[in-house]
């Protein structure tokens, strides 16, 4: 499984990346959402990994683009992210996100989340 990780911390990108190698993922980064838009469409992530706050177009602007592609209509889309209330929640939905993970990230979970789109893939 191909991930796409999309967050302008590199901390998180790495971190993110050394824990979910360890269950055999092929994983790519970027540092932004305009540089993620272009490296999604480039290397065909099977789930994106999106950050809400970033400079530039933010993580729900960011999927919203990503949807406009007939290649990028379906990848699953979570976000992850410290962002919690109602609100944002929506805005997350609303923007074409399929799931929704907070920070800090609890890996067994999301693995969880990965495995279960695997199986409906």
């Amino acid at each position: 499984m191909k991930i796409l990780i999309i967050d302008d911390s590199k901390f998180m990108r790495t971190s993110m990346e050394t824990r979910l190698k360890t269950y055999g993922f092929e994983l790519f980064q970027a540092e932004n959402g305009e540089a993620g838009i272009k490296l999604a469409l480039a290397v065909r992530p099977d789930v994106i990994l999106l950050d809400v706050r970033m400079p530039g177009i933010d993580g729900f602007e960011t999927c919203r683009q990503l949807r406009q592609y007939d290649k990028m209509k379906k990848v699953p889309v979570i976000m992850v992210t410290v962002e919690s209330d109602e609100s944002a929640v929506k805005k997350a939905i609303q923007s074409g996100v399929t799931d929704y993970v907070l920070k800090p990230v609890n890996y067994d979970d999301l693995v969880k989340k990965l495995d279960k789109i695997m199986l409906l893939d």
